[in-house]
């Protein structure tokens, strides 16, 4: 008689802590948060971050994969739910309330008393409103967004908050809200991507006096701008903690001083900002900058009196960035750059990102006169030793992919994308 053994097959069970470094790894985009944000600023800069492959996958992380882990099972909700919330993306009006309840009250955790409540886990907020539609209620729409002032003060670990909002009717952030984001103590990366929501002039300069509460290291007003005399006013101290740095216009900075910004190592600037201003802040500011990434705007040219002044003033850069519009880059009629008189600092990184204009191609692509100028360049200033090419569609990697030989002696990096 054969004796037939039935095995007990028993699933296999991992410990919490490997579930949690899987959820984390599931979980994470590089460069949206965490010590990764302020390499990815100081490689892109703080100008049309909206629409970079990594906000479109930090997108597709919160509406996917956060979203689902926690209803996999009792376990998974309750090890994943830290991750769910770690990110908030508020893109309606109408979940404000309840949001702002769900992340205030503690959860229930049975016999042991309390947890955190889920703020607690936060430490992004994006903050993406559309505009108001006839089906939003109007009992929970009011100018002034009370909701999110506290939900901005129940997330004592946010360290990331971004405005880019859509809303044609609130071009200016309500008062209530300035201060919930001024008595943060943990935002290291405050950003206004969009008109809306946008702080006024007084505004940021109520943010740069709070300093010695709000501590953030990057500060980013694509938008917004000071005005250029002050109007006899000792000007707004300063963030010490500051060491990303864009606005539409710089005004009052102008007038202080490196003690004012000790630590400001990285500067983004547009074509379209005052050259007098901008020439006096980078005589007062510009010598500890390490990194200048120059935003050329659609229709504009690099500005042949602005790149000397920087290269004067901004001795100790070591990288210096193009983000030119894509449209242009690749025609040789329409390229914004001067090959013949442009002057740079001696960096080491000279890079090229590449953003959406508002025009479509017109030419053929084409890259001979991108080669000249860089031949041009790299001649001029021998310390250039390597050349990047940053959110480059893949449609032109047969055009980048093979620099020619007279430009050997250059290391090439290439960030290609297909979004």
């Amino acid at each position: 008689m054969t004796n037939v053994f039935k095995l007990k097959h028993e699933p296999t069970t991992l410990p919490d802590e490997l579930w949690v470094e899987i959820f984390h790894h599931a979980t994470f985009v590089d460069g949206t948060s965490g010590p990764s944000i302020y390499a990815y600023a100081e490689r892109y800069g703080l100008h049309n971050r909206g629409n970079s492959p990594h906000e479109l996958a930090l997108r597709r992380s919160l509406t996917e994969t956060r979203r689902h882990l926690p209803l996999v099972s009792r376990r998974w909700h309750r090890l994943a739910t830290s991750y769910l919330y770690s990110s908030i993306w508020v893109n309606d009006v109408n979940v404000l309330p309840s949001l702002a309840a769900t992340v205030s009250e503690p959860r229930p955790k049975g016999a042991h008393g309390l947890d955190a409540a889920l703020g607690s886990y936060t430490k992004r907020l994006d903050v993406v409103l559309k505009d108001y539609t006839a089906e939003i209620d109007p009992s929970t729409c009011t100018q002034d967004f009370p909701n999110l002032a506290d939900i901005i003060r129940s997330l004592p670990r946010l360290a990331v908050l971004v405005f880019a909002s859509e809303m044609s009717d609130h071009s200016y952030l309500p008062e209530d809200i300035l201060e919930a984001i001024c008595s943060h103590r943990g935002i290291r990366a405050l950003e206004w991507r969009t008109r809306a929501l946008n702080p006024s002039p007084s505004q940021i300069i109520t943010l740069l006096s709070s300093g010695s509460l709000l501590c953030p290291r990057i500060l980013s007003c694509k938008h917004a701008a000071l005005p250029s005399i002050h109007d006899g006013s000792t000007p707004p101290a300063a963030m010490q903690s500051l060491e990303f740095l864009s606005l539409d216009s710089l005004g009052w900075l102008s007038e202080l001083t490196c003690d004012s910004f000790p630590h400001l190592r990285y500067l983004t600037i547009k074509e379209s900002a005052c050259t007098q201003i901008m020439v006096m802040f980078l005589e007062s500011l510009g010598r500890p900058l390490t990194s200048v990434h120059y935003v050329v705007e659609p229709g504009q040219i690099a500005d042949p009196f602005l790149l000397p002044t920087i290269a004067r003033h901004c001795p100790n850069l070591t990288r210096f960035t193009f983000s030119i519009p894509a449209n242009v880059f690749f025609d040789a009629g329409q390229f914004p750059l001067p090959s013949g008189t442009m002057r740079l600092p001696p960096v080491k990184r000279l890079a090229f990102m590449l953003y959406n204009g508002s025009e479509k191609d017109k030419a053929a692509p084409t890259c001979n006169h991108i080669w000249n100028l860089l031949k041009a360049l790299t001649t001029r200033f021998p310390s250039i030793r390597v050349i990047e090419f940053l959110n480059i569609h893949i449609r032109y990697k047969s055009l980048l992919a093979t620099a020619p030989s007279r430009l050997s002696g250059i290391t090439f990096e290439y960030e290609f994308i297909d979004e």
